[in-house]
């Protein structure tokens, strides 16, 4: 049996999510920001593609998914953090454009995630790739003061290689900024 896990763990290791694009909006800006305190001439410390909420935005992110193995892999979804129906954060996960998915975003194990995916996993057959998108929207009910948020790794893969189940996150971060507090975050 740990050889089987081993094999695995091997195929897994050649599977990867990727942003495709930068995010997509209509309804708000994406610029580049320097960080927090940062020398804004200084390319290492600017913030990428940060996203300003606004009640009328509607954005989407193309999710690259890759199995660069000799094996199929068998896709369960793309879970994004942040948008899920238990989160506070200003975004949401939105059901429009769901282009290659074939079940509606609903929660994760942790409701503040939102999985993008399909109830009888999808095949990623070996070498091949597919692109999905991960779309969101301004949370009317959500809360944040100013300032800008970002969320590491986004978004994970999960995914079953030869009977095991894995997962992988991206390196790419999803940034959200807020030009002043919006919504009330008391609980």
């Amino acid at each position: 049996m740990a050889g089987w896990r081993v094999w695995s763990a091997r195929v897994a290791d050649q599977v990867t999510v990727r942003w495709a694009s930068s995010p997509q909006c209509r309804g708000t800006t994406v610029a580049d920001r320097p960080s927090a305190g940062a020398d804004d001439t200084d390319p290492d410390t600017v913030m990428r593609d940060v996203v300003e909420v606004r009640p009328t935005m509607h954005c989407r992110v193309m999710i690259e998914l890759r199995n660069d193995s000799g094996r199929a892999v068998t896709l369960r979804g793309v879970e994004a953090m942040w948008l899920g129906s238990g989160s506070r954060v200003l975004v949401r996960a939105e059901t429009g454009a769901l282009m290659g998915l074939t079940d509606a975003p609903r929660d994760a194990g942790d409701d503040r995630a939102a999985l993008f995916g399909w109830s009888r996993g999808e095949t990623l057959a070996a070498h091949s790739s597919l692109v999905v998108p991960i779309a969101f929207a301004h949370r009317p009910d959500g809360c944040s003061g100013a300032g800008t948020f970002s969320a590491d790794d986004w978004p994970t893969l999960r995914f079953r290689a030869l009977g095991v189940d894995h997962e992988t996150s991206a390196a790419d971060t999803l940034h959200l900024a807020a030009a002043r507090q919006m919504g009330s975050c008391r609980e």
